[in-house]
Protein backbone atom coordinates (compact mmCIF):
# COMPACT_ATOMS: atom_id res chain seq x y z
CA UNK A 1 0.00 0.00 0.00
CA UNK A 2 1.28 3.30 -0.84
CA UNK A 3 2.32 5.56 1.85
CA UNK A 4 0.14 8.50 1.11
CA UNK A 5 -3.06 6.18 0.87
CA UNK A 6 -1.77 4.60 4.32
CA UNK A 7 -2.09 7.47 6.16
CA UNK A 8 -5.26 8.56 4.64
CA UNK A 9 -6.86 5.59 5.55
CA UNK A 10 -5.49 6.04 9.01
CA UNK A 11 -6.83 9.39 9.04
CA UNK A 12 -10.34 8.02 8.06
CA UNK A 13 -10.11 5.44 11.31
CA UNK A 14 -9.01 8.25 12.89
CA UNK A 15 -11.58 10.14 12.29
CA UNK A 16 -14.50 8.03 12.64
CA UNK A 17 -12.85 6.59 16.45
CA UNK A 18 -13.30 10.01 17.08
CA UNK A 19 -17.06 10.98 16.06
CA UNK A 20 -18.33 7.38 17.62
CA UNK A 21 -15.83 7.55 20.80
CA UNK A 22 -15.00 3.98 19.60
CA UNK A 23 -12.73 1.38 18.72
CA UNK A 24 -11.83 1.56 14.47
CA UNK A 25 -9.64 -1.06 12.46
CA UNK A 26 -7.53 -1.37 10.04
CA UNK A 27 -5.36 -4.42 8.37
CA UNK A 28 -3.93 -6.65 8.20
CA UNK A 29 -0.74 -5.00 8.00
CA UNK A 30 2.87 -5.58 6.36
CA UNK A 31 5.79 -4.89 8.96
CA UNK A 32 6.52 -1.88 6.42
CA UNK A 33 2.96 -0.95 6.53
CA UNK A 34 3.08 -1.27 10.35
CA UNK A 35 6.20 0.89 10.82
CA UNK A 36 4.81 3.50 9.18
CA UNK A 37 1.64 3.17 11.40
CA UNK A 38 3.70 3.60 13.81
CA UNK A 39 6.01 6.73 12.80
CA UNK A 40 2.82 8.39 11.92
CA UNK A 41 0.66 7.85 15.15
CA UNK A 42 3.11 9.45 17.35
CA UNK A 43 1.78 12.55 16.35
CA UNK A 44 -1.72 11.71 17.46
CA UNK A 45 -3.47 11.70 20.26
CA UNK A 46 -5.02 8.48 20.84
CA UNK A 47 -4.11 4.74 21.73
CA UNK A 48 -3.36 2.54 19.61
CA UNK A 49 -2.73 -1.55 19.03
CA UNK A 50 -1.04 -3.87 17.14
CA UNK A 51 -2.50 -7.69 16.90
CA UNK A 52 -2.29 -10.27 14.70
CA UNK A 53 -4.13 -13.31 16.16
CA UNK A 54 -0.99 -14.67 18.11
CA UNK A 55 2.16 -13.03 20.01
CA UNK A 56 4.92 -11.55 17.50
CA UNK A 57 2.68 -11.97 14.37
CA UNK A 58 4.31 -10.46 11.39
CA UNK A 59 0.77 -8.98 9.42
CA UNK A 60 -0.83 -7.00 12.22
CA UNK A 61 -4.17 -5.07 12.46
CA UNK A 62 -4.14 -1.54 13.93
CA UNK A 63 -6.23 -0.40 16.05
CA UNK A 64 -7.26 3.32 16.87
CA UNK A 65 -9.24 4.10 19.93
CA UNK A 66 -9.68 7.39 22.04
CA UNK A 67 -7.09 8.19 24.75
CA UNK A 68 -7.63 5.85 27.97
CA UNK A 69 -9.86 3.26 26.03
CA UNK A 70 -9.16 -0.17 27.23
CA UNK A 71 -7.41 -2.67 24.81
CA UNK A 72 -10.58 -4.20 22.62
CA UNK A 73 -11.32 -7.30 21.04
CA UNK A 74 -9.98 -7.86 17.75
CA UNK A 75 -11.96 -9.01 14.54
CA UNK A 76 -9.08 -12.21 13.82
CA UNK A 77 -9.81 -15.38 13.22
CA UNK A 78 -7.38 -18.63 13.57
CA UNK A 79 -8.57 -20.77 11.15
CA UNK A 80 -6.74 -24.54 11.32
CA UNK A 81 -6.17 -26.73 8.13
CA UNK A 82 -5.56 -30.39 8.36
CA UNK A 83 -4.43 -32.95 5.52
CA UNK A 84 -2.05 -35.57 5.19
CA UNK A 85 1.13 -35.50 5.84
CA UNK A 86 2.62 -37.09 2.75
CA UNK A 87 0.76 -34.10 0.67
CA UNK A 88 3.10 -31.49 1.18
CA UNK A 89 1.81 -27.88 0.54
CA UNK A 90 3.18 -24.52 0.95
CA UNK A 91 2.47 -20.76 2.16
CA UNK A 92 1.85 -20.14 -1.44
CA UNK A 93 -0.34 -22.72 -1.82
CA UNK A 94 -2.76 -21.58 1.16
CA UNK A 95 -2.38 -17.82 0.34
CA UNK A 96 -3.32 -18.83 -3.51
CA UNK A 97 -5.97 -20.37 -2.34
CA UNK A 98 -7.94 -18.32 0.02
CA UNK A 99 -7.35 -15.20 -2.19
CA UNK A 100 -8.77 -17.32 -5.03
CA UNK A 101 -11.91 -16.70 -3.17
CA UNK A 102 -11.49 -12.62 -4.10
CA UNK A 103 -10.14 -11.75 -0.54
CA UNK A 104 -7.57 -8.92 -0.34
CA UNK A 105 -4.37 -9.50 1.14
CA UNK A 106 -5.52 -7.00 3.73
CA UNK A 107 -8.33 -9.81 4.65
CA UNK A 108 -5.07 -12.25 5.56
CA UNK A 109 -2.50 -12.60 8.06
CA UNK A 110 0.18 -14.95 8.72
CA UNK A 111 0.13 -18.30 7.52
CA UNK A 112 1.99 -21.03 9.55
CA UNK A 113 2.57 -24.57 7.87
CA UNK A 114 3.70 -27.49 9.36
CA UNK A 115 3.60 -31.31 7.93
CA UNK A 116 -0.03 -31.99 7.95
CA UNK A 117 -1.45 -28.84 8.93
CA UNK A 118 -1.42 -25.39 8.54
CA UNK A 119 -2.89 -22.25 10.70
CA UNK A 120 -3.97 -19.05 9.13
CA UNK A 121 -5.22 -16.12 10.73
CA UNK A 122 -7.72 -13.79 8.79
CA UNK A 123 -10.42 -10.97 9.65
CA UNK A 124 -13.54 -12.58 11.15
CA UNK A 125 -15.71 -12.74 8.01
CA UNK A 126 -13.39 -13.62 5.72
CA UNK A 127 -12.42 -16.17 8.01
CA UNK A 128 -16.22 -17.54 7.68
CA UNK A 129 -16.55 -17.16 3.84
CA UNK A 130 -12.90 -19.08 4.05
CA UNK A 131 -14.78 -22.02 6.08
CA UNK A 132 -17.53 -22.49 3.95
CA UNK A 133 -16.17 -22.56 0.31
CA UNK A 134 -12.94 -24.01 0.77
CA UNK A 135 -11.98 -28.10 0.81
CA UNK A 136 -9.44 -28.15 -1.36
CA UNK A 137 -6.07 -26.37 -1.24
CA UNK A 138 -4.59 -27.05 -4.68
CA UNK A 139 -5.53 -30.47 -5.62
CA UNK A 140 -4.78 -31.77 -1.99
CA UNK A 141 -8.47 -32.12 0.19
CA UNK A 142 -8.22 -30.47 3.43
CA UNK A 143 -10.57 -30.04 6.55
CA UNK A 144 -10.77 -26.55 7.94
CA UNK A 145 -11.74 -26.02 11.71
CA UNK A 146 -12.36 -22.74 13.87
CA UNK A 147 -9.60 -21.80 16.32
CA UNK A 148 -5.96 -23.21 16.30
CA UNK A 149 -4.46 -26.24 19.28
CA UNK A 150 -1.09 -24.77 20.87
CA UNK A 151 1.64 -24.77 19.69
CA UNK A 152 1.31 -23.58 16.60
CA UNK A 153 3.70 -24.39 13.94
CA UNK A 154 6.89 -22.56 13.43
CA UNK A 155 6.80 -19.29 11.76
CA UNK A 156 9.61 -19.63 9.63
CA UNK A 157 13.19 -21.32 9.58
CA UNK A 158 16.72 -19.61 8.87
CA UNK A 159 19.47 -20.98 7.09
CA UNK A 160 23.03 -19.33 7.41
CA UNK A 161 24.94 -18.41 4.85
CA UNK A 162 28.73 -16.93 4.31
CA UNK A 163 30.06 -14.57 1.22
CA UNK A 164 32.12 -11.76 0.77
CA UNK A 165 30.67 -8.57 -0.81
CA UNK A 166 32.48 -5.36 -2.40
CA UNK A 167 31.11 -3.15 0.19
CA UNK A 168 28.50 -3.26 3.01
CA UNK A 169 26.66 -0.79 0.91
CA UNK A 170 22.85 -1.55 0.23
CA UNK A 171 22.96 -2.49 -3.41
CA UNK A 172 25.99 -5.22 -3.00
CA UNK A 173 24.36 -6.90 -0.01
CA UNK A 174 20.70 -7.27 -1.80
CA UNK A 175 23.08 -8.34 -5.16
CA UNK A 176 24.49 -11.06 -2.71
CA UNK A 177 21.55 -11.95 -1.01
CA UNK A 178 19.57 -12.50 -3.63
CA UNK A 179 21.93 -13.64 -6.09
CA UNK A 180 21.08 -11.52 -8.79
CA UNK A 181 23.32 -9.00 -10.94
CA UNK A 182 24.59 -5.10 -9.49
CA UNK A 183 22.19 -3.89 -11.80
CA UNK A 184 19.29 -6.10 -11.22
CA UNK A 185 19.45 -5.07 -7.29
CA UNK A 186 19.47 -1.27 -8.06
CA UNK A 187 16.70 -2.22 -10.16
CA UNK A 188 14.88 -3.78 -7.02
CA UNK A 189 15.67 -0.69 -4.66
CA UNK A 190 14.80 1.65 -6.93
CA UNK A 191 11.20 0.84 -7.27
CA UNK A 192 10.65 0.08 -3.57
CA UNK A 193 10.99 -3.54 -3.00
CA UNK A 194 13.67 -3.30 -0.70
CA UNK A 195 12.95 -2.73 3.15
CA UNK A 196 15.47 -2.24 5.71
CA UNK A 197 14.47 -2.67 9.27
CA UNK A 198 10.78 -2.80 8.22
CA UNK A 199 11.25 0.75 6.55
CA UNK A 200 11.28 1.06 2.53
CA UNK A 201 14.84 1.81 1.61
CA UNK A 202 16.03 3.31 -1.94
CA UNK A 203 19.00 4.71 -1.11
CA UNK A 204 21.20 2.23 -2.42
CA UNK A 205 24.43 3.68 -1.14
CA UNK A 206 22.78 2.74 2.67
CA UNK A 207 25.68 1.28 4.86
CA UNK A 208 24.16 -1.66 6.20
CA UNK A 209 25.23 -2.95 9.83
CA UNK A 210 25.16 -5.96 11.96
CA UNK A 211 21.29 -6.50 13.08
CA UNK A 212 19.41 -5.20 10.39
CA UNK A 213 17.04 -6.93 8.77
CA UNK A 214 16.30 -6.75 4.92
CA UNK A 215 13.40 -8.05 3.11
CA UNK A 216 13.15 -8.09 -0.66
CA UNK A 217 10.06 -8.27 -2.61
CA UNK A 218 9.29 -11.85 -4.09
CA UNK A 219 12.75 -12.76 -2.91
CA UNK A 220 12.32 -13.54 1.24
CA UNK A 221 13.78 -12.45 4.47
CA UNK A 222 17.01 -11.94 5.81
CA UNK A 223 18.50 -11.12 8.87
CA UNK A 224 22.37 -9.96 8.22
CA UNK A 225 23.85 -11.52 11.41
CA UNK A 226 27.53 -10.19 10.31
CA UNK A 227 29.21 -7.22 8.08
CA UNK A 228 32.30 -5.76 9.65
CA UNK A 229 34.75 -8.50 8.84
CA UNK A 230 37.31 -8.34 5.90
CA UNK A 231 38.83 -10.67 4.12
CA UNK A 232 42.74 -11.00 3.07
CA UNK A 233 41.94 -9.38 -0.27
CA UNK A 234 40.07 -6.73 1.27
CA UNK A 235 36.08 -7.69 0.78
CA UNK A 236 33.80 -7.41 3.11
CA UNK A 237 32.66 -10.93 4.93
CA UNK A 238 29.15 -11.32 5.09
CA UNK A 239 27.00 -13.60 7.23
CA UNK A 240 23.29 -13.54 7.20
CA UNK A 241 20.35 -15.95 7.69
CA UNK A 242 17.29 -16.36 5.08
CA UNK A 243 13.85 -17.47 6.18
CA UNK A 244 12.98 -20.61 4.39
Amino acid sequence: MEEKLLTARIDDILRQSDQNAAPRFLGFLSESEAAICREYLQRKDCEIWFFGGYEDALRNFLCVAPKGYSKPSFPITAITFNYRKQDKLSHRDFLGSLMALGLTREKIGDILVEDGRCVAFAEKTAAKYALMEISKVGRVGVKLCVGADEPLPERSKKQEFTVTVASARLDCIVSAICSVSRNKALELIEKDAVSVNSFLSNKCTRKIENGDKISVRKNGRFDVVSVDTLSKKGRVILIYQKYI
